[in-house]
């Protein structure tokens, strides 16, 4: 059981995937810490938090736990 499991981590797709999700998270939580606190500051201290653009009048606007 060890040796296939063994054989499938060591294909690409595996690895591929992994590194892709980790490489996701690192731009996520630079554009969401850095990226957007840096726009915040020049424009006047604003919060993205409470910013949206409604892309579809039909579509409602979903609220998260904090709105």
């Amino acid at each position: 059981m060890f040796k296939e499991y063994k054989k499938f981590i060591m294909t690409g797709n595996v690895i591929a995937v992994i590194l892709v999700g980790t490489i996701g998270a690192v731009i996520k939580g630079f554009v969401s810490f850095i990226i957007t606190r840096i726009i915040g500051m020049f424009i006047g201290g604003a919060s993205f938090a409470e910013k949206f653009i409604e892309l579809s009048p039909k579509v409602p606007a979903v609220l998260n736990d904090a709105g």
